[in-house]
């Protein structure tokens, strides 16, 4: 009832995102319903989760603009792993800027941000 109130005063605001500031559920929990509800995959970040040659089919901004990052590609098109997979307009961005279909899982947010930082990291 609480992360409904608040999001009342805040309607950009997702709900799964409130619950995890006001302590009632974990990153992870609103990832796996979010993953649940559209019928995609969640996933859980490793070392081994994101194929270097995938990230180099969009730029660091598209990628942190969209909270996305791509985890693997093929001839089919890529799959791109997001923190809100009914985010259509991401989706179209990523397709529209690498020509590849897109194929979503979910993350959470972390995961996705630290992955981002990681493969786009640049020495100055």
């Amino acid at each position: 009832q609480q992360a409904l109130e608040l999001q009342k005063s805040n309607p950009h605001q997702h709900l799964g995102s409130l619950l995890t500031e006001l302590g009632f559920a974990s990153e992870e929990a609103v990832a796996q319903a979010r993953a649940s509800q559209c019928g995609v995959e969640f996933i859980r970040f490793d070392e081994n989760t994101v194929d270097p040659e995938a990230t180099s089919l969009i730029s660091e901004r598209l990628a942190n603009q969209h909270n996305c990052i791509p985890i693997s590609v093929s001839d089919r098109g890529m799959i791109l792993a997001v923190t809100n997979p009914m985010d259509l307009l991401a989706i179209e961005d990523v397709e529209r800027f690498s020509n590849k279909k897109v194929d979503v899982v979910v993350g959470t947010v972390p995961e996705i941000a630290n992955a981002i930082s990681r493969y786009y990291w640049e020495p100055e």
